[in-house]
C-alpha cells in the first residue's frame, strides 16, 4: 500500500491540481455539450427551440438549469471512465495538470474501478449540504483521497513522482467496495436518470399548464380582433381605443374578465392578466399588431411571432414591443 502524506508528501496531487484538472474537464465536456445543443436545434427543432427560448425569466428555466447540470453528468461518465482507465490513467485536465488516478497500490485502474470513482462523485456532491466536505477531504486525509476516491479504493497522485520504496507500507488493503458505498452508488444510479426527466417533465408541465390558462383568456377577446377590423372598415382607419368601437357594445363582446383585460393602444391589442390570473401571468402583457397582408386582407400578429414576410404594419408598435411574457409562456403561434 502507498505510504500516507506525511511519509511522502511529493507523491499525492494537491486540492489546488485537481481544481485545476476540473477546471480544464469542464471546458472540455461543455465544448461537448455545445455540440449536442447544435444537433438538438437542427435535427430536433422542438427540443432545440425549447432550449434556445428559456432564459433567466421563463418559467421553470431554473429546471431546465438543472437539467443542463444533470446532462453535463452524464456525459461525464463515458469521458472519465473512458480516460481514467485507460494508458492515460487521467483525464485530460488531469493530463494537463500532471496527475493520474491509481489504486491503493500504485497500479493503473480498470474500467469498473473508474466507473465506481466516477458515480461515487456523486455521493461526493451531494456533501454540498456540508460545504462540499467530500472534496475538501482530500487537503486533510491521510493520501489526500477525496471521499469517492476512498469510496473507489483509488489514489489520485502527481504522474512524475516515484514511491520511495522504504515508507511503502506493507500491509493489505480491505479489498472491494464497503456495503454502505455500493447501496450509495446504486441510489445515485437510479437518483440520476429520475432527476434527468424530472427536471424536464416539470417545467414542461408548469409551461403547458400555463400556456392553457394563457389560451383560455384569449379565447375570451378573440371577437374583439373581429369587431376593431370592422370599424376600421367602415371608418377607413383603426379606433383610437376600445371606446371607439360601437361594435363591441353591441355584440356584447367583453374587455374584461376575471383574468384579463384588454385595450387598444395606437392600434395594437393589449392583453393584460389582472385579478384571478396564474401568479406567472398576473401582470404581464400580450400585444396583437395588425399588419396588411394584401390589399383589403389583414391578419394580427400575436406576441413574439414574425409577420409575414411583405406584410405591412398598421399598428404602432408591434406584438413584440409589448409583450412582457416569455416565449417559454406563450403558445406555438405567438413565438
Amino acid at each position: 500500500m502507498y505510504p500516507t502524506r506525511h511519509a511522502q508528501p511529493e507523491l499525492y496531487a494537491g486540492f489546488w491540481k485537481r481544481v485545476a484538472a476540473q477546471i480544464v474537464d469542464r471546458f472540455v465536456l461543455l465544448l461537448v455539450m455545445f455540440l449536442l445543443w447544435m444537433v438538438f436545434v437542427e435535427l430536433v427543432p422542438l427540443i432545440g427551440s425549447a432550449m434556445a427560448q428559456s432564459d433567466s425569466e421563463s418559467p421553470g428555466s431554473d429546471g431546465f438549469g438543472l437539467a443542463a447540470n444533470l446532462l453535463l453528468g452524464l456525459i461525464g461518465l463515458p469521458y472519465h471512465v473512458a480516460m481514467e482507465s485507460s494508458s492515460w490513467q487521467g483525464s485530460i485536465g488531469k493530463r494537463a495538470a500532471g496527475i493520474k488516478v491509481v489504486d491503493l497500490h500504485g497500479r493503473p485502474i480498470g474500467v469498473g474501478q473508474a466507473l465506481v470513482r466516477y458515480l461515487s462523485g456523486f455521493v461526493s456532491a451531494l456533501t454540498a449540504l456540508v460545504l462540499y466536505i467530500g472534496y475538501w477531504m482530500c487537503g486533510f486525509t491521510e493520501r489526500k483521497q477525496a471521499l469517492h476516491d476512498m469510496i473507489a479504493g483509488c489514489l489520485v497522485v502527481n504522474r512524475d513522482a516515484v514511491v520511495d520504496s522504504s515508507y511503502t507500507d506493507a500491509t493489505e488493503p480491505r479489498s472491494g467496495t464497503p456495503g454502505w458505498a455500493k447501496v450509495l452508488i446504486v441510489g445515485c444510479c437510479l437518483l440520476l436518470p429520475a432527476l434527468v426527466v424530472l427536471s424536464i417533465a416539470i417545467p414542461a408541465y408548469h409551461g403547458y399548464i400555463t400556456r392553457t390558462a394563457l389560451m383560455q383568456s384569449l379565447g375570451e377577446h378573440r371577437e374583439l380582433q373581429n369587431d376593431i377590423l370592422e370599424q376600421a372598415f367602415a371608418t377607413g382607419e383603426l379606433p383610437g381605443s376600445l371606446d371607439d368601437v360601437p361594435e363591441i357594445q353591441m355584440s356584447g363582446h367583453r374587455r374584461q374578465t376575471e383574468t384579463s383585460k384588454a385595450s387598444l393602444v395606437g392600434g395594437t391589442l393589449v392583453i393584460e392578466f389582472i385579478g384571478a390570473a396564474r401568479p406567472e401571468l398576473l401582470g404581464q402583457r400580450l400585444g396583437f399588431a395588425l399588419y396588411r397582408v394584401e390589399e383589403n386582407q389583414y391578419r394580427w400578429v400575436c406576441g413574439l411571432a414574425a409577420p409575414p414576410a411583405g406584410a405591412e404594419r398598421i399598428s404602432d408598435r408591434t406584438g413584440a414591443e409589448i409583450t412582457t411574457l416569455t416565449a417559454m409562456s406563450l403558445p406555438r403561434d405567438c413565438r
